[in-house]
């Protein structure tokens, strides 16, 4: 592409590595790692790509692998990564973890939105964890997030 006079930027890359991410994450990975090399600093955009490939196709440690490689690289994270990561750790049944993910959000000064809350509160009701989701409605209550129709629905027919 550059040969061509087209420079790539975060949205190029975040578009290939999305398209390859579904069956092709190594690749995509590649590609990140590739472009790092020559120079490309990533963003959100990039990592958010990567590690959503990786949840969807259950691969949470190289998730959260990605998760540790983005810090290191000083890109925060927001709230939707945090989202996908701590979903994807509560279908595996890590709950701790995910625990701790949502805990980290707190400590990283992001405030969970109803969207993330839910999200967590859904997959806690999911996997039969009530009580954990009652600490999510706390949480949720006193970080002055209204729960929505989608966080009591999930509660009723967890």
């Amino acid at each position: 592409m550059e040969g061509n006079g087209c420079r790539t930027d975060d949205w190029t890359y975040g578009i290939l590595i999305h398209g390859l991410c579904d069956g092709k994450i190594e690749e995509a990975e590649q590609l990140l790692d590739s472009a790092v090399k020559g120079g490309f600093t990533p963003t959100v955009v990039t990592f958010t790509n990567l590690i959503d490939g990786y949840c969807k196709a259950e691969r949470i440690d190289d998730a959260l692998r990605v998760k540790n490689n983005m810090l290191l690289s000083k890109c925060k994270l927001d709230v939707n990564v945090y989202g996908k990561l701590i979903n994807s750790l509560i279908r595996k049944d890590r709950l701790k973890e995910a625990k701790e993910l949502l805990t980290e959000i707190l400590t990283t000064g992001l405030v969970p939105n109803v969207v993330t809350s839910s999200s967590v509160s859904d997959g806690y009701c999911k996997t039969g964890k009530v009580d954990f989701e009652l600490e999510v409605l706390k949480m949720m209550e006193r970080d002055g997030c209204r729960p929505n129709s989608w966080t009591y629905n999930s509660l009723m027919y967890g």
